[in-house]
C-alpha cells in the first residue's frame, strides 16, 4: 500500500517533547527524522549516543464492504477502513542492538468520510513507542551512572561530584586518572605533586608530552670515559720518559 498518498494519510510525525516517567524535556525528536510511512518504513531517532529505530514490518489496509462490516463506532457509524500494522522498535548503542520490543497487531479504525484522517491515530502511537523508548533509555543510563567515588571523585553534600580525590587528577576528558600513571607525586585537592624518581618535565614545546612528566634519559658518559683515558696515558707517557 506504500508509494502512492491516495488518501493523505502520510505518516508525519511532528515535532514531540517527551516527558516519560520523569518531568524532564529531554527528548525532542526533529522534524527531519519525523517520517514514516510513504518515504519509507523505517524511522531513525538519535538521543546522546543511542539510536531508536522503529521499523514497519508488516501492514494493509483493510476496506469496508456490502459483505465486509467493520464494526459502528460509539455513533453507530460504520467504520470506512482498518489499518492494521506491525512495528518493530530497537535501542543501539556503539552500533549493538541492546533493547528490542516488538509492538504488533495494532489497528486503525477509520470513520466514514475520515481516509485523510489515518495519520493522526498512528502518530499518536509512534508518540508512545518513542515515549516507551525514552523511558528506556533513562533507566539504562541511570542504571550505568558511576558513583563519585568510582570516578575518583569527592562527592559533595548535594550528591554532585566535586574535585579528583587526593591522588589524583583531572584529564582533559574530565576523568580523574592516578598521580602514578602520570608519573608525578601524589598531591592533594585534584592536583599530582613532582615528578617521580627519574622522572623530568618535558620542556620541549614542540614535543606532544611538553609539561608532562616523562622519563629522565640517562646521561651519556661515554666522552667523560674517552678524555679520563687519554689524559690517564699521557700522565703514564710522561712518567715513564723520565
Amino acid at each position: 500500500m506504500w508509494g502512492v498518498d491516495v488518501f493523505n494519510y502520510g505518516h508525519v510525525v511532528p515535532n514531540l517533547t517527551f516527558k516519560s516517567d520523569e518531568d524532564v524535556n529531554d527528548f525532542v525528536w526533529s522534524d527531519q527524522d519525523s517520517i514514516l510511512g510513504f518515504d519509507g518504513n523505517v524511522r531513525t531517532t538519535v538521543y546522546k549516543d543511542y539510536v531508536i529505530t522503529h521499523t514497519i514490518t508488516n501492514d494493509k489496509m483493510e476496506y469496508r464492504s456490502s459483505d465486509n462490516d467493520l464494526g459502528l463506532d460509539l455513533r453507530g457509524n460504520p467504520y470506512e477502513a482498518k489499518y492494521e500494522y506491525d512495528i518493530k522498535t530497537e535501542v543501539s548503542k556503539d552500533g549493538e542492538v541492546i533493547k528490542t520490543w516488538t509492538n504488533n497487531n495494532q489497528t486503525t479504525m477509520i470513520r466514514t468520510g475520515s481516509l485523510n484522517e489515518v495519520g493522526q491515530p498512528f502518530r499518536t502511537y509512534i508518540f508512545y513507542l518513542e515515549d516507551e523508548a525514552a523511558e528506556w533509555i533513562r533507566k539504562d543510563i541511570k542504571a550505568n551512572i558511576k558513583t563519585c567515588a568510582e570516578q575518583n571523585m569527592i562527592e559533595n553534600e548535594d550528591e554532585t561530584c566535586g574535585n579528583c580525590l587526593d591522588g589524583f587528577m583531572m584529564n582533559e576528558d574530565g576523568e580523574c586518572i592516578s598521580c602514578e600513571s602520570l608519573n608525578q607525586l601524589d598531591g592533594v585537592g585534584g592536583r599530582c605533586g613532582n615528578c617521580l624518581d627519574e622522572y623530568i618535565v618535558d620542556e620541549d614545546s614542540n614535543s606532544p608530552t611538553y609539561g608532562f612528566c616523562i622519563e629522565e634519559e640517562p646521561t651519556d658518559n661515554t666522552l667523560l670515559y674517552v678524555g679520563g683515558g687519554l689524559v690517564g696515558l699521557a700522565v703514564l707517557g710522561t712518567l715513564l720518559s723520565k
